[in-house]
């Protein structure tokens, strides 16, 4: 069972959407809704694109949320923010907040009852995801 660490990150954009990540998809994990609610009232400006399904952006962070969009997935959450200089630190810190060790850059682990994969994409930015088949 994920237990999740309350430690401190380093300032900037990146521990900012690695705390937005803890905050509405680790904490709503599973419950679609339940992050889009959230999400609006941390000032994301979400769009529904189907049920159980959006995105948002909140400019002032450089934050993106999405859930369920784009994805083969049952269930699946990402919060993205603007690329960075040094991923292997950031996917070290995503992990390590998350009391995980990832494994070729995803990481397993129960949250609920529930098996989730973590993971931190780099692909056109940072993305910290989760997502459950």
């Amino acid at each position: 069972m994920l237990t999740i660490a309350l430690i401190c990150l380093a300032s900037g954009a990146q521990a900012d959407a690695i705390q937005t990540f803890r905050q509405l998809c680790l904490a709503n994990a599973g419950n679609p809704a339940a992050i889009i609610t959230a999400g609006k009232k941390a000032g994301f400006d979400m769009t529904p694109l189907a049920k159980n399904s959006a995105m948002g952006m909140r400019t002032k962070t450089d934050e993106s949320l999405q859930v369920n969009v784009f994805t083969k997935h049952k269930f699946e959450c990402a919060v993205t923010t603007s690329d960075i200089q040094n991923p292997e630190k950031v996917s070290s810190e995503f992990f390590g907040a998350l009391g995980l060790k990832p494994r070729r850059g995803q990481a397993k682990a129960s949250v609920g009852g529930k098996r989730y994969t973590f993971m931190h994409d780099t692909k056109g930015g940072e993305a910290f995801v989760m997502f459950a088949n």
